[in-house]
């Protein structure tokens, strides 16, 4: 809800200002003078309630200004087109690549087996290049 003018009926005369919409159920008046404000609230039953405001306060604001909002309903919510900045169309290119070639993978040379057989209760001796000096 946008702001709107109202008139609430002061102990001198009329008191114009400016109701604003500042939470889904609160609303601020604010004389045009400046010297009166008033913020109330939806309570949990549905009722107006006075959340804070200048003195002297008079209770039959809350019903003045409570009137005034109910005449003011909020605007029914609409989607608003996006607004998108237009540029020139960039073109892409398209990164070529070579074929694919499949690749044929080394075979592993299978493992040969040496059997070595020692006579029982013989020691065999071992080399290997690591240990010769």
């Amino acid at each position: 809800m946008e702001a709107f003018e109202t008139t609430l009926t002061g102990s001198d005369g009329r008191i114009d200002g400016i109701v604003t919409h500042i939470s889904k159920e609160a609303y601020h008046f604010a004389s045009l003078d400046d010297a009166l404000h008033l913020t109330i609230a939806k309570n949990t039953d549905g009722k107006w309630v006075r959340l804070s405001g200048s003195e002297p306060y008079f209770s039959g604001w809350l019903d003045e200004l409570s009137e005034s909002i109910a005449a003011h309903p909020a605007p029914a919510k609409t989607h608003k087109p996006v607004v998108t900045e237009t540029k020139e169309p960039v073109t892409t290119k398209r990164a070529t690549t070579a074929p694919s070639v499949k690749k044929n993978k080394p075979q592993a040379e299978p493992v040969k087996k040496s059997t070595a057989t020692v006579a029982a209760g013989k020691k065999g001796k071992v080399s290997s290049p690591a240990t010769k000096k």
